[in-house]
């Protein structure tokens, strides 16, 4: 778990600190669970796969000029460093044997939590 988990956060992580001045960043990653996903339906070569859930916490600045638009970003409480701290919640689903994937990833923005990347599944089999 951790060898696959580990790579993703420290990609993340990276990619918030690479540049400077961030106008925003991951600055951690929390792991609430770990859970066979369809109750362990293996998916043909790849075979089973695992559900991960968790909260990745950041921070915005809110003097950047790509975080003018978030409405009253200006009011909210900041921190020690001045910026504002957020948490998204992700779901990631993943082979249960890492070496059995394609080594991409597949991912979508949620609107409001909701995750409507499958939904185009269950629209074609009502068909």
């Amino acid at each position: 778990m951790r060898r696959v988990l580990f790579p993703l956060a420290r990609g993340l992580c990276a990619a918030g600190l690479t540049t400077s001045p961030a106008p925003a960043a991951i600055t951690t990653i929390e792991v609430r669970r770990t859970e066979p996903f369809a109750d362990g339906t293996s998916f043909g070569a790849t075979g089973a796969y695992v559900k991960v859930v968790g909260v990745a916490h950041g921070e915005l600045d809110p003097a950047a000029a790509a975080n003018r638009a978030i409405v009253n970003l200006d009011r909210a409480p900041k921190n020690e460093r001045g910026r504002v701290e957020y948490d998204v919640d992700f779901y990631v689903l993943r082979p249960a044997d890492p070496n059995r994937g394609n080594h991409k990833i597949l991912y979508e923005v949620t609107n409001r939590g909701r995750k409507l990347l499958f939904a185009w599944r269950r629209r074609r089999r009502k068909q």
